[in-house]
């Protein structure tokens, strides 16, 4: 999900980080991420609170590749964001919602949570670590928990896998300017096409999951209104996309059990 959606967000499962440059050649692109990495990495002291957290050394792909380039992005960004010390009691907070929103979904692999005091306010990397900004500790629970469900379900659901296969698709072998450029078009749009599906997957995922721990659709939109209207980006539909799918998604559980009950009538 996102706080500005472009710049950092909540719900950046998807495409996050690195798809918003997919217009871009991957190569320049890699190149100003790496630099952006290297500039924020001192900054900030130590790093914030993380629970569980295991890394493979190991980067897919073949070497040189762009499900390497990706993972590395993604490492890279991850160091950053762990250099934000966040505040001992914004860590506790988010860590007794994190637990329990895990707890509602037992058959979650294992996910790891890092809080941090960088503008984000929420996010995943890797497929398997969901990263929250202590500014989410002032949310009413409810709204909290939804915003981490969001992020799980982009975990459960296996978006950063499905993300990486497009890429591969589209850059099979080495990363170089002359064949990144030449599918740099095809693979934007295609990218920003699934990262939409797969934020308002997220958001169906999130909704579900709350609503088993009691909380009701109106936490969700609430959680929305925190962060005001925002417009479509290349990485994430606009708020009132993404509000009305709630509300589709919500008229259709209502109607399900009334056409079950009038058929057995």
């Amino acid at each position: 999900m996102a706080t500005g959606q472009g710049a950092s967000g909540w719900g950046r499962g998807g495409l996050g980080a690195w798809g918003r440059a997919a217009v871009a050649a991957l190569a320049a692109w890699m190149a100003c991420e790496v630099q952006a990495a290297e500039a924020d990495a001192p900054q900030a002291g130590v790093q914030g609170l993380h629970a569980r957290v295991q890394f493979h050394a190991e980067a897919p792909g073949e070497p040189g590749g762009i499900a390497e380039v990706l993972d590395r992005s993604q490492r890279m960004r991850l160091a950053a964001l762990r250099q934000a010390e966040p505040a001992p009691e914004a860590v506790e907070v988010i860590r007794a919602s994190f637990i329990a929103v895990m707890a509602a979904w037992p058959r979650a692999p294992q996910v790891s949570l890092l809080v941090t005091r960088a503008p984000v306010i929420a996010e995943s990397l890797l497929g398997r670590v969901i990263v929250a900004s202590e500014a989410l500790a002032g949310l009413p629970e409810a709204q909290r928990r939804f915003v981490l469900a969001h992020e799980l379900g982009h975990v459960i659901e296996g978006h950063w896998a499905r993300m990486g296969m497009l890429y591969r698709k589209h850059v099979p072998g080495a990363v170089d300017p002359e064949h990144t450029q030449a599918v740099a078009q095809v693979l934007g749009r295609e990218a920003s096409a699934l990262a939409h599906e797969q934020e308002l997957a997220a958001d169906a995922f999130g909704l579900r999951l709350i609503q088993r721990m009691g909380h009701e659709v109106g936490d969700a939109l609430a959680a929305f209104r925190c962060f005001g209207a925002l417009p479509d980006t290349a990485t994430h539909p606009g708020t009132r996309k993404r509000v009305a799918h709630l509300h589709a998604l919500t008229a259709e559980a209502q109607v399900a059990p009334s056409l079950t009950a009038a058929s057995s009538d």
